[in-house]
């Protein structure tokens, strides 16, 4: 988000939203949706599914409108915001509950 404020020389949320409204475009299911990207950049597999530098995006728009027979494993872990090894080490980590 600071990026797109940058680019469109703003502060605001709102203004950077609207702008993104206007456009086709997608919210990573990873990362908390925190990342995003044009539809006209995406390269989307079979399975609907693309990822730029470890962030996972969905032609369906969320993990959860994804066919759950196409993802794998690792795919389901990084739904839940965090990369499948951050996940992994917080499981083991000492007086971990998750």
């Amino acid at each position: 988000m600071p990026e797109l404020k940058t680019a469109l020389g703003t502060e605001v949320d709102v203004t950077v939203f609207r702008k993104l409204k206007q456009l086709s475009y997608r919210t990573s299911y990873a990362h908390r949706g925190s990342y995003y990207t044009l539809d006209e950049t995406a390269q989307f597999d079979e399975k609907g599914l693309w990822s730029f530098n470890s962030v996972w995006f969905s032609r369906e728009g969320t993990l959860l409108a994804t066919d759950p027979q196409s993802l794998s494993a690792e795919h389901r872990q990084a739904g839940g915001g965090r990369k499948p090894a951050e996940k992994k080490r917080r499981k083991s980590s000492p007086g971990s509950n998750s």
